[in-house]
């Protein structure tokens, strides 16, 4: 959960988990600023607390809570964020590949 407060700040709250991980990034992010969710990934508290509470670097969750806070902030739009994986069968990979330049068998070069 994130609610905005006065000013410029809001105050995140994971309500519950069964990670172990996110758990730990609850206790150490409490409240995000307008500057930290700008800051770059290497820099953002944000994620340097991910990496702290042991977060798989391909975890949703900071990216969750980067988007809530913006929507909480009137930034962005609160809408859901997706992200899909189309599965494809390797027996129905195609002998020749071709890049989306056009080029085929790229991958032999």
């Amino acid at each position: 959960m994130v609610l905005k407060n006065p000013g410029k700040t809001v105050t995140v709250k994971i309500l519950s988990c069964e990670c172990q991980q996110i758990e730990k990034l609850s206790d150490r992010l409490t409240e995000l600023t307008l500057r930290d969710i700008f800051t770059p990934i290497t820099r953002n508290p944000l994620y340097v607390a991910a990496e702290q509470s042991g977060c798989h670097p391909s975890c949703g969750i900071p990216v969750a809570i980067l988007k809530a806070a913006e929507a909480a902030m009137g930034m962005a739009l609160p809408k859901d964020v997706t992200i899909r994986f189309n599965a494809i069968a390797e027996a129905s990979c195609p002998a020749e590949h071709t890049h989306p330049t056009g080029n085929r068998n790229y991958g032999d070069q």
